[in-house]
């Protein structure tokens, strides 16, 4: 038995036990209730009991789902909805991207990339490519490193250690700042605030304008996944990411909108003006 049809069968399993119990009707109405839509100023429990109901019934809703097909088209209005909470996602643009230097060390070496994933708004990064070999050639499986919440970004140790030895083991690793870390503070003065500070200002300040900084990273790092398609030495066809923190969350926010990752179907890359690397 596949994979596949063992879990529509563990589903349609369960399914029958819990739709006995929750009438159909409560779980559409639960998973079109807006949530918070009303909430103002209401106290943490009561945000927390609509969070729970909302996600309780999503659950169900998913334990319904009897054949594959119906897990596609279930897949594809999850995201949907998804993107559409945020406000979609920019326009594709082109990636203006440079390496502003190399650093070579013994197996691999570290190419300081610069990137726009919008129109203005710069993404600095690392890129680890292994040294070719007769063992190891290009190209490289990619792997993308989504940072968590750390002061430096991509220029933490225990960040950069994932990433030479992925380097050392025949992977290319690109490892980008989040916004307000590393390079890419976002707010003004001589100290400004960084880390999850900046990000909460940021994000306050971005739902005041009708935006969401979610959009935004997101965007960061599906637009890191084009940059690896643009280099010549990393298939664009094998590509992964992985992350820990805020990071982990955000590589399980890209696995879920792009398919690029963990399928050999890739969305060609913008391409960047001639001479950009």
């Amino acid at each position: 038995m596949s994979r596949v049809n063992l879990f529509l069968l563990i589903a349609a399993l369960c399914a029958s036990v819990i739709s006995a119990a929750v009438p159909r009707a409560f779980i559409a109405e639960a998973l079109s209730e807006p949530v918070l839509e009303d909430a103002q100023m209401s106290t943490h429990d009561a945000v927390f009991k609509m969070l729970s109901v909302a996600d309780s019934a999503a659950d169900t809703a998913f334990l319904e789902i009897t054949s594959e097909l119906e897990l596609q088209c279930h897949q594809r209005k999850l995201r949907a909805s998804w993107v559409a909470s945020f406000g979609g996602f920019p326009e594709q643009t082109p990636l203006q991207s440079r390496v502003t230097g190399v650093v070579q060390r013994e197996g691999y070496r570290i190419e300081k990339v610069i990137f726009e994933s919008q129109p203005g708004l710069f993404v600095t990064a690392l890129l680890f490519l292994p040294d070719a070999s007769e063992s190891c050639k290009p190209p490289y499986p990619g792997i993308l490193i989504s940072c968590g919440h750390s002061t430096d970004g991509k220029s933490l140790a225990d960040y950069q250690r994932g990433a030479v030895q992925g380097a050392l083991d025949g992977f290319a690793v690109l490892i980008f700042d989040p916004i307000d870390q590393g390079e890419r503070l976002q707010l003004p003065g001589k100290h400004p605030p960084i880390c999850t500070g900046g990000h909460n200002i940021t994000g306050v300040s971005a739902m005041l304008l009708g935006w969401n900084t979610a959009r935004f990273r997101i965007w960061d790092g599906m637009r890191a996944l084009d940059y690896m398609q643009s280099r010549r030495e990393i298939d664009p066809g094998r590509l992964g990411v992985m992350g820990n923190s805020g990071g982990g969350t955000l590589s399980s926010y890209i696995m879920a909108l792009d398919d690029r990752i963990g399928s050999v179907r890739a969305r060609p890359p913008v391409t960047s003006p001639p001479g950009a690397r």
